[in-house]
């Protein structure tokens, strides 16, 4: 049996409510997503997926996080 670890993490209140509604939206925790959102993105950063910086992805975020949609998460 692997063990589990804990990650604690401090988060700006508006990504922290994104990601809040976005869990809710797809009928998640948000330890389960936060756990997805890590796995996913160390694949694709490994892979070579992830093409805008991550310092200018932020600022397109936070400018755009209270008007933002959750979606539907394809897996």
């Amino acid at each position: 049996m692997t063990k589990v670890k804990t990650i604690h993490i401090r988060l700006e209140e508006p990504l922290y409510n994104f990601i809040k509604k976005y869990a809710i939206y797809n009928r998640m925790n948000v330890s389960e997503l936060v756990r997805s959102m890590i796995i996913y993105f160390f694949m694709a950063y490994t892979l070579g997926e992830i093409k805008t910086p991550l310092s200018e992805l932020k600022k397109i975020f936070m400018s755009r996080a209270e008007e933002l949609e959750p979606k539907k998460i394809r897996e």
